[in-house]
């Protein structure tokens, strides 16, 4: 009788690769993440976007109203040079400035570019003595590409200067755009040529709120920008065609009091002035650069706008969400510690929700994840690469001592076996020998 123990050597144990890939692994996303902070942004971007959905719409919180250039205003005016709503004569717009002025609205936002001479006579003069008597009307300026010998450079083009002298204010309508083209920030403020442009959407909720709005430098990303909490899709925001408020005989006119005291814009979403930009809540169409401007109005007045995190907190949550998958795929039970990475997976994407929609907190989700599971799935590849191995020895060891059902048994149980802290127990084993087999066999 005896005790037999299995080989409990540290040689017989050593898998010396099991710690140091998935390190490495997890050392090389630090960096990525710390050097290159915006690697998984264009993802991430769409993450943000399923979180919205998720979500769903909400009610804007302040009196926003959007005046559409639309196909059936387009339709409705016979007045157009060419194909372009654009070339208006400057006394339409007057027209059209006026009547949304006699609803005494708190503010017009006129989301139209009027950079360039108009072709009626007269029209240029009439529209700025429209904007002077409204009080209240932003208009917008907009950088564009201008081609040059060598290339093309980036301009500020600005209003007619009579215009921008009538109106209230002069603001930059451009938005800056994540990786994939999708519009999901404003910039409050814009420096550009020694001045301090402000944002069009910053210009019209200062007029309403009757004093700048409140914004601290943490609130901004590191690119001085604001992540816009957007409200829902296109119309989520009280719309009216153009062509409504405009004298027709064959119109019936909506009473422009519904103006009273609320914040109305005017802006094309006309897919023909392609003006449409990818945003949460878009879709494949796009969301009209005005819906886009409602939203970002709504958001700097409500003060709810996402809160990005600090450059240290993604590179935290990528060491952590790593250890998470080296952890998992190093469990005694491999089936354990699949299940394990897929619950930590599923809980913190699920946390990442839960803190969008009751806190407004972008948890960064791609970097994270896929450190989870570059980390955990080399630890797998690792990990399979020693379990032949280590099948493959046992197999050639016992094959001839062994029957095969206990073969397998010892095979589909091998890693808890050869664990450091396995069970020991006692056996007792019997040699026997028949006497006088041989000879008689043969």
């Amino acid at each position: 009788m005896g005790v037999q123990k299995a080989d409990s050597s540290p040689k017989a144990r050593r898998r010396p690769l099991r710690w140091l890939l998935p390190g490495l692994v997890l050392a090389g996303l630090v960096s990525l993440q710390w050097l290159v902070p915006d690697w998984a942004d264009r993802v991430e971007g769409w993450t943000i976007d399923t979180r919205f959905q998720l979500r769903g719409a909400e009610e804007p919180r302040f009196p926003i109203v959007i005046v559409a250039l639309d196909e059936d205003s387009y339709q409705s005016r016979n007045d157009l040079r060419g194909e372009n709503i654009r070339t208006w004569p400057r006394e339409s717009w007057a027209t059209l400035v006026k009547a949304i002025a006699s609803g005494n609205p708190a503010v017009i936002g006129l989301d139209v570019v009027f950079d360039t001479i108009g072709w009626d006579a007269g029209g240029d003069e009439e529209l700025a003595a429209a904007l002077a008597e409204a009080g209240d009307v932003v208009i917008p300026s907009h950088f564009e590409m201008r081609g040059e010998l060598h290339g093309s450079m980036r301009t500020l083009s600005e209003p007619l200067p009579e215009l921008g002298d009538a109106a209230a204010a002069v603001a930059l309508i451009d938005f800056p755009t994540d990786p994939d083209g999708a519009v999901r920030r404003v910039s409050p403020v814009m420096p550009w040529e020694g001045r301090i442009h402000p944002a069009f959407s910053t210009a019209v909720a200062t007029i309403f709120a009757g004093e700048p709005v409140s914004l601290q430098s943490s609130d901004l990303g590191s690119d001085g920008s604001l992540a816009i909490n957007y409200r829902g899709p296109e119309r989520t925001f009280d719309t009216y065609s153009m062509y409504r408020f405009m004298p027709d005989e064959l119109i019936d006119p909506i009473n422009p009091d519904i103006f009273q005291d609320k914040i109305v814009l005017v802006g094309y979403t006309t897919e023909l002035e392609q003006d449409v930009h990818p945003a949460p809540f878009a879709g494949g169409r796009g969301m009209p650069g005005v819906e886009i401007q409602a939203n970002a109005i709504d958001t700097l007045l409500s003060g709810d706008w996402l809160i990005r995190p600090p450059a240290w907190v993604p590179v935290a949550l990528v060491v952590l969400m790593g250890a998470v998958g080296l952890t998992a795929l190093n469990l005694r039970k491999l089936d354990y510690g699949l299940l394990t990475l897929l619950v930590a997976l599923v809980l913190y994407g699920l946390l990442g929700f839960v803190l969008f929609a009751w806190m407004q907190y972008l948890l960064p989700i791609v970097a994270s994840i896929t450190a989870a599971i570059a980390v955990g799935g080399t630890a797998l590849g690792e990990r399979m690469v020693y379990v032949e191995r280590d099948k493959r020895r046992i197999r050639q060891r016992f094959a001839g001592v062994m029957s095969p059902e206990r073969l397998n048994a010892v095979l589909d149980n091998w890693e808890s076996l050869v664990e450091v802290d396995r069970p020991q127990k006692e056996a007792t084993v019997l040699f026997a020998d028949i006497r006088g087999f041989t000879s008689t066999t043969e």
